[in-house]
């Protein structure tokens, strides 16, 4: 799944001028990427605990509170890349900023939910939340080229792919009985 790290960028690069796509890239280099560190971490970090022990109500509590733990960080960092905009050029758009938050925050959700689908869930799951996402990445790239939306627009409907993808696998994680691989299948497989 590729396109869901770089379907933003392509988009805005269809669509809008290479100074606008210039300065959103520079925007999400500053204020996105840091949490996309984080998330890879984080991911990393617990598939090692989840191989050991796992649990539904663990990953529920895991991603929620690395979302809130991670939100918290992302106001952190806009307070300080807002009072050094002066110094790094990057402009103050507060929308496009909340949504960058927002974006922040579900992927390091994300990383946790990531990791347990690894080590937990069956084929059938993987399978699904990446259809969900593919259908949703393509309705979305599609419909923001052919109507040549505005900047703010794309990065909204960059989130709302993001969201669902973290919902569908929140969903298949801890509500679902049939997205798990057992332990003991594992174990008598390897």
């Amino acid at each position: 799944m590729a396109l869901l790290n770089t379907v933003d960028r392509f988009t805005l690069e269809k669509i809008h001028s290479p100074t606008v796509f210039a300065e959103y890239v520079y925007a999400v280099t500053i204020l996105s990427t840091p949490f996309t560190i984080l998330s890879s971490y984080f991911g990393f970090k617990e598939a090692v605990r989840y191989r050991k022990q796992y649990s539904r109500n663990g990953v529920r509590k895991d991603a929620l509170r690395t979302v809130a733990i991670s939100a918290l960080q992302v106001i952190a960092w806009s307070v300080a890349c807002y009072l050094t905009r002066q110094l790094s050029g990057l402009t103050f758009d507060l929308s496009l900023w909340i949504l960058l938050g927002i974006l922040s925050a579900v992927r390091c959700g994300y990383g946790i939910l990531s990791a347990a689908m690894g080590i937990r869930g069956t084929a059938s799951a993987i399978y699904w939340s990446n259809s969900i996402t593919a259908i949703s990445l393509a309705a979305f790239g599609f419909t923001a080229i052919l109507l040549r939306v505005p900047v703010i627009a794309v990065v909204a409907g960059y989130v709302l792919v993001w969201v669902l993808r973290f919902v569908a696998y929140f969903v298949f994680l801890t509500e679902s009985a049939d997205v798990m691989r057992s332990a003991n299948a594992e174990g008598e497989a390897a």
